[in-house]
């Protein structure tokens, strides 16, 4: 899949949604790797027509403070190494 270089204020990039004629409907993660004969049924037949769209997931802020927050972020680094 091509990787998202685009942003959209308030939103998280989730991945792609895959339709269209002879396509293999679904939703692809982003950063996943997929062939493109994976995509469509009919590549072969040079029948195919593909669209991908972006899908977004509204980002959404937590405040915390204290002893609470230190965990979480704690957490969040240990998850990101």
């Amino acid at each position: 899949m091509p990787a998202n270089t685009y942003t959209l204020s308030g939103f998280i990039f989730t991945g792609w949604s895959v339709s269209g004629t002879g396509a293999t409907a679904g939703v692809y993660n982003a950063g996943v790797s997929v062939a493109v004969s994976a995509l469509s049924t009919a590549i072969a037949s040079r029948d195919a027509s593909i669209t991908l769209t972006a899908k977004w997931m509204e980002e959404i802020l937590t405040l915390l403070h204290g002893i609470q927050a230190t965990a979480v972020l704690e957490a969040e680094l240990q998850q990101k190494n």
